[in-house]
This record gives structure tokens, C-alpha cells and sequence, in this order.
């Protein structure tokens, strides 16, 4: 067999094998090695390309180091697309490192010391070397189809044995032959090439296929999975006429209806829509965008009751048929919850709306966000006109500054409520006092704002004050009561105990007073109590504390005042009470009072004790004949 032309065929052969194996990368671009194994194949192909030119006269050498390297280079590209199909870590540096020494051998050995014995021995020893390597892979590593790879293995497997017996040729002493002399040993080189590498490249290809069906295979099933477990209905249906073609369990759980109920059915036939002319709309917004998002439908099960659903669908070609593939999820209980929540929350607008008490929010600057009709009632401002006010222009002063702390502690303390009592000013200048339960408002974990209802305690504080008043005033004077004037008179004992402090107490009595009701009636009686209280009231110290005691006695205490201060006073008192008289129906009244003194004598004396002193100063008063003022002198 004339060996050029085998050179010949196998150059063409493997450029042949160089296209089929682009094309097949050029389809499955994505999937790592098929790359490797073209370059691998144009290189082995280029490889056979310069062996045909190892006789020409001027690039005979040239043509010799060229082959060699591309036969070594091909194989270990083809060995590391082997390991990359694989997803095997390839080793770079070692393999261009075993490449580059193969090519300086041959450059050696052509150029320098032109051996043919020589580089046969590591030219075949060295393509042995890689085929063993990349059977060894094929064999070692699983592949999507373990039984190929297995034959692809054999493949190369055989091809390292040949490789290995023509390495060994030369060194048990076998005839080398000229490179074109048709010989058993040089023809059978060029048809194992010939086989080998048609099988191989073949064989990649193949591979390469044996793993697209797989994992399409793999793809198929996983859609399969979830095209039949998605809990929404996934339909595939005819666009002309809603001819049922694919279903899913979803679908069947949704409405009842079986596959056996649909197959062969459209989706008109069953009245599975509520309204036809849903679906119409539906194939029109299809026709005219190809696709259609969260569509709102109602759907009849196959019991007839009806339920709300959305639907999202898209075109696609079956064969070259318009068909549509959709979801539709169930949102009837969704549907019923925004219901139950929109008539929760206007049920709640309206009892906000007509509260007694204000609802408002403001921001964390203090400006009203919303307040309810009960805030425009209270404060007289309108609700446009509230939403323009900051807290701070309806608060005092003091009110605010304490409202603004106690928010910015809930910010920074993170409290969650706070009750507290606040004064505003009404559009009229009215002040009105509210009672605040104001908490944080969040927003992502973030403090934005409050909320709050104000109740109007306007009347309740009015009542209260009314009360108070009652509880410490005589009903008839206005002056202190008896038991206001005892608690006041305790605590100022205390003080002056632990101060160190002089006080002294009084006890005053009109005298004559009987006489006057009988003579002149209750109402002279009760106009000299009146006329005796504003003239003391006038005739003491801010800090005194004068009190009725009951009927015509009355008490005084006098803090920091010693004995002989307190007598003074009372003094000026009883002066000016001699040289007064009431004219009361045209007839002049006047009175005198007689009063007991007593002082603080030690740390030990209790209030009973400095009224029991007083009160016995103010009966030796009255025993000498009235309108007198006698002193009470502790014992020593």
C-alpha cells in the first residue's frame, strides 16, 4: 500500500474529524472538554499534515520536529479535555513541561545528531504514555454512560499498546524501514492511526451526546416533578379551542376534576370557566402580548361551587400549534382575609372617627400626622388645620418639654407606652387638660413616630379641684377646715423639729358670739365670722395658716415665729377687731376675741400637747374677762 497516499487520507481524515467535532462544540458550547478535543484532533490532523512533508528536501527536518510535537501536543490536549469532561484537575505545568521535553528531544535529535532510532523510541513511548493516561481515566472516573466509556478506554488502551510495541522495536534490535517504504510495520503504523483516531473522534462526539441526553433526561424529570407537585393549577391547553393536553396535580386537588374527566375535553366542555368570556379576554390579552400576569378569574370546580383565582399565562408551539401554558393559583381564603381585614379596618376607622377621645399620630418632631373628628371638637381647630400644628404650638411650655423627654426616652429606652398628663390650648384660648396613652410607632425595627388617644379630663380635673377644696375649706368662710389645718400643722411641727426651727399655734374665739345670733339673728352671726377672717387673713403672714376650728373658734399657726412674735401678731389682731364695727341693718356690731398662745418648748412635744397649752391659755383669756391674749408657758 503506497504509504504516502495513507498519509494523505489521514490528514484529510482527520481534518474531517477536526470539523465534525467544531460542529458538535459549536452545538453544545457550554459543556467543558469537547473544546479540548477539537484542538487536540487539529493538532494530530496538522501532525499528519507534516508528516507527509518528512521527505522534502527543504523542510524535511522542520516537517520531522513539527510532527512529533503535534503528535504529543494533540494527545495531551485530548487528555486534558478528557479530565475537564470529567471535571478532573488537570496538571498544566506538568504536561507542558512533558510536552516541551519531547520536542527539544526531537529537535535534538533531528538537527543535531539525526537518529531515527532514538526518536522513534520517544515519540511512541511518549504517545503510549497519554493513551494509557486517558484510558486510565475513562475507565477510573464514572460517565454518564459507564459501558462507552468503558469501549472508548479499550480505544485507547489499544492504541498505548501499539505505541508501546513500536517504542520497543528499536531497542530488541527490529528493522526501523525507510519513513515511505510500504512495509507490515509502517502501513500497519498509518491504519491504526486511521482507526484510532476516526474511533476517538467518533467516540467523543458520542460521549458528548450520551451526557446532553442525560442531563435532558434529567431535566425532564425534574420539570415532571415540579410541574406535577406545584401546589397551583399548570395547565397546557389548546389556544383555539381550550383542548386539555397536559395537567397536573395541582389542577385536580384545585377543581375535582380528574385527568380522566379532562383529557380528550376542553376547558369550555367541562365549565370550568364561570364566565366564558374570562377566557376570551384571556386569549386576547395573549394575542396581543404573547403573556398575561396575575389575571383575576373565577373558576367552577367540578362540584360546581366557584372559587377566585390568578392566573399567569404564556404562548408556546406544540408542533407548530399555538397552545397555552398556564398557572393559576387559589386565592379564595386570600380573597376572604383582605375582605375580613378591609371590613376590620373600616369598622376600626369608624369607631376612631367617632370616638369620644382624640386619636392622633405624630412624626418624631412632633408635627400631627392624622387626628380624628374628636380633636377637631376639643381643640376647635379643624383637621386641616391640626395636620399644620406642631405639638409644641398648642402645648405650654413646661408640658412640652416633658412630652418631647418622655419621647425621646421611649426612642432610646425602646419603651413601648407611656400615660401622662398634658395641658393644650384650645383655638379659642381655652386650656384643656388631656390625658395621654401614647406609644412608638416602628417601621423595620426603626422608631418613626407615635400614636396616641388623649382623653379631655378638663371636667374631671375641675370636679376634683372642686372636691380638694371641699376636703380642706369650711363650707361657710372659705377659710382652711380643722382637719386641713391639723395636717398642715403636723408636718410643719416636723420641720421645725428637724430644722431647729421656733413655731408657735393659736387659738382665737369671738367672744360674744351667741349673743350676737340671738339679738341680731344668724345672718349678723355669720357676716362677724366673715368680717373676723378677712381681717386676720389681712392682718398675718403669707406663710401662716389660718383655719376654723368649729363654731366661733378658730386656729393659727405661725412657722418661724417664736413666742413673743406670735404674741404680736395676735395683738394686731385683737386691735384692730376693737377699733372695727359692722354696721348691719342700721345698727353698728362690733367684737372682741379673746386668744391662748403656745410655742414649741422641745423636740419632744407633740401637736396635741401645743394645742393643749393653747387651749388653756385661751381659757384663763376668757375667765379674766375677755378680749384678752394670754400665753401658755411650758413647764420646765
Amino acid at each position: 500500500m503506497d504509504i504516502r497516499t495513507l498519509a494523505i487520507v489521514l490528514s484529510l481524515t482527520n481534518l474531517l474529524q477536526v470539523i465534525a467535532l467544531f460542529a458538535q462544540y459549536r452545538l453544545t458550547r457550554p459543556h467543558e472538554g469537547l473544546g479540548w478535543f477539537t484542538l487536540g484532533s487539529a493538532a494530530v490532523a496538522l501532525g499528519f499534515a507534516f508528516n507527509a512533508l518528512r521527505d522534502s528536501p527543504s523542510l524535511g527536518q522542520f516537517a520531522i520536529v513539527a510532527n512529533d510535537a503535534l503528535f504529543v501536543s494533540g494527545l495531551a490536549l485530548l487528555y486534558v479535555g478528557v479530565l475537564r469532561f470529567l471535571d478532573l484537575p488537570e496538571r498544566s505545568r506538568q504536561l507542558i513541561a512533558f510536552c516541551a521535553m519531547i520536542t527539544l528531544g526531537s529537535v535534538f535529535f533531528t538537527y543535531l545528531d539525526n537518529d531515527l532510532a532514538v526518536r522513534r523510541v520517544a515519540i511512541s513511548g511518549a504517545l503510549a504514555a497519554l493513551s494509557f493516561l486517558i484510558a486510565r481515566v475513562l475507565v477510573v472516573r464514572r460517565t454518564a454512560s459507564t459501558r462507552f466509556a468503558y469501549l472508548l478506554a479499550f480505544v485507547f488502551l489499544a492504541d498505548s499498546g501499539f505505541f508501546a510495541v513500536r517504542a520497543l522495536t528499536p531497542l530488541t534490535g527490529g528493522p526501523l524501514g525507510d519513513l515511505f517504504t510500504a512495509s507490515l510495520t509502517q502501513t500497519t503504523t498509518y491504519l491504526v492511526a486511521l482507526v484510532t483516531s476516526t474511533l476517538w473522534a467518533f467516540g467523543f462526539i458520542i460521549l458528548v451526546n450520551l451526557r446532553l441526553n442525560a442531563e435532558n433526561r434529567e431535566s425532564k424529570e425534574n420539570l415532571e416533578l415540579i410541574f406535577n407537585t406545584s401546589p397551583d393549577a399548570v395547565l397546557i391547553t389548546r389556544l383555539t379551542d381550550g383542548y386539555f393536553v397536559r395537567l397536573n396535580n395541582g389542577f385536580t386537588a384545585l377543581t375535582g376534576f380528574t385527568r380522566a374527566d379532562v383529557i380528550g375535553k376542553s376547558t369550555l366542555q367541562i365549565d370550568l370557566w364561570a364566565d366564558p368570556a374570562g377566557r376570551q379576554s384571556v386569549v386576547a390579552a395573549l394575542n396581543e402580548k404573547g403573556f398575561c400576569e396575575n389575571r383575576p378569574v373565577v373558576f367552577r370546580r367540578k362540584d360546581g361551587s366557584q372559587f377566585d383565582g390568578v392566573l399567569s399565562a404564556r404562548l408556546i408551539s406544540l408542533q407548530g400549534v399555538p397552545h397555552i401554558a398556564s398557572v393559576t393559583r387559589d386565592i379564595t381564603e386570600r380573597e376572604r382575609a383582605e375582605k375580613a381585614l378591609r371590613d376590620s379596618e373600616e369598622r376600626y376607622r369608624e369607631l376612631v372617627e367617632n370616638a369620644n377621645d382624640i386619636v392622633y399620630t405624630l412624626d418624631l418632631d412632633g408635627n400631627f400626622t392624622s387626628v380624628n373628628r374628636a380633636g377637631e371638637r376639643i381643640t376647635g381647630y379643624t383637621h386641616d388645620e391640626i395636620l399644620k400644628l406642631n405639638l409644641a404650638q398648642v402645648v405650654s411650655h413646661n408640658d412640652f418639654a416633658l412630652a418631647r423627654q418622655m419621647l425621646q426616652d421611649k426612642v432610646a429606652e425602646r419603651k413601648p407606652a407611656a400615660t401622662y398628663p398634658l395641658d393644650i390650648f384650645a383655638k379659642d384660648g381655652r386650656t384643656v387638660s388631656l390625658e395621654l396613652s401614647t406609644r412608638l410607632i416602628y417601621q423595620e425595627g426603626t422608631p418613626v413616630g407615635s400614636q396616641g388617644v388623649a382623653r379631655d379630663i378638663t371636667e374631671r380635673r375641675r370636679l376634683q379641684e372642686e372636691l380638694e377644696q371641699q376636703a380642706t375649706t369650711d363650707d361657710l368662710i372659705g377659710i382652711f377646715n380643722r382637719r386641713h389645718f391639723l395636717r398642715l400643722a403636723q408636718q410643719e411641727l416636723k420641720r421645725a423639729v428637724r430644722l431647729k426651727h421656733p413655731v408657735a399655734v393659736a387659738l382665737l374665739d369671738i367672744d360674744r358670739l351667741k349673743e350676737i345670733n340671738d339679738t341680731l339673728g344668724h345672718a349678723a352671726g355669720d357676716q362677724t365670722l366673715f368680717r373676723f377672717a378677712k381681717i386676720c387673713k389681712a392682718s398675718i403672714r403669707e406663710i401662716d395658716v389660718f383655719a376654723r376650728f368649729g363654731g366661733d373658734e378658730f386656729a393659727l399657726l405661725l412657722p418661724e415665729a417664736n413666742q413673743e412674735q406670735a404674741y404680736q401678731a395676735i395683738e394686731r389682731v385683737r386691735a384692730t377687731l376693737a377699733a372695727t364695727s359692722t354696721n348691719f341693718e342700721s345698727k353698728l356690731v362690733s367684737f372682741t376675741i379673746s386668744a391662748g398662745i403656745s410655742s414649741l418648748a422641745d423636740d419632744h412635744e407633740t401637736l396635741d400637747s401645743l394645742l393643749a397649752r393653747a387651749d388653756r391659755a385661751l381659757y384663763r383669756a376668757k375667765e379674766a374677762g375677755r378680749n384678752r391674749v394670754e400665753v401658755e408657758h411650758a413647764l420646765v
